[in-house]
């Protein structure tokens, strides 16, 4: 039984795929069907069966993002002040633990300004950022409280 169990995770471990490795901002923006800015507005998750990971234990947690857009940088039908959706994802439960795609590092939080390479599905009509690096946080949107705290060092 232990041979049968040994060879089952040194094969699970040899068909493992790698994490991805990041693109440059030319070869992103070369494949990306759209790259814009913007700003986040919402942002919300949710864990289910991976399908970047086949194994019977993988979840992933996808993340829908919705921005709005600032500006247009590459791709067409998408236009300044337009509210866009996109997903992206992380991993959430690995078992057995072994290396592979990573997801989206990092994800933004409500409020911050991004730049983000995306490539449109048309079968399911969605955006999906380009995977690992095709979100890049360019400001955070500072909180109130610190906000008041600067106020308070300027008096």
């Amino acid at each position: 039984m232990k041979k049968i169990l040994l060879s089952l995770y040194f094969l699970t471990a040899l068909t493992a795929s790698a994490a991805v490795a990041p693109y440059s901002e030319e070869s992103m923006s070369e494949g990306a069907t759209h790259v814009i800015r913007g700003k986040v507005l919402a942002l919300s998750s949710k864990t289910e069966k991976s399908k970047a990971d086949r194994s019977l234990f993988a979840r992933d947690r996808i993340f829908k993002v919705t921005m709005s857009v600032s500006e247009v940088e590459k791709g067409k039908a998408i236009k300044t002040g337009d509210e866009l959706i996109f997903k992206a994802w992380q991993p959430s439960t690995r078992l057995p633990l072994l290396p592979g795609p990573q997801g989206h590092q990092p994800i933004p939080a409500k409020g911050d300004q991004i730049k983000v390479y995306l490539l449109y599905n048309v079968k399911s009509k969605t955006y999906h950022s380009y995977m690992p690096n095709g979100i890049q946080i360019i400001g955070k949107e500072k909180s109130k409280k610190s906000a008041k705290q600067l106020s308070t060092e300027n008096e």
